[in-house]
């Protein structure tokens, strides 16, 4: 899924990055096309958590919750 600037994320349990844990964020920036795992490239989004640390993390990583305003 593509996600946009300002749209509420959450992380996707399903991916072996994270913790049981949910963690919830506010897409800042997007970098389409990065490279992930060679040839094959994919969107990266730049994530402010709500816990105050800022990460750039592969979309398959993420949840939307809401879509930011327009």
């Amino acid at each position: 899924m593509n996600f946009n600037k300002g749209d509420l994320v959450r992380t996707n349990h399903n991916a072996p990055v994270f913790d049981e844990k949910e963690w919830y964020g506010i897409i800042l920036d997007v970098y389409r096309g990065a490279p992930h795992k060679h040839p094959i490239y994919a969107d990266k989004y730049k994530i402010k958590w709500c816990g105050g640390t800022t990460s750039w993390l592969f979309g398959h990583s993420l949840v939307l919750v809401s879509l930011g305003k327009k």
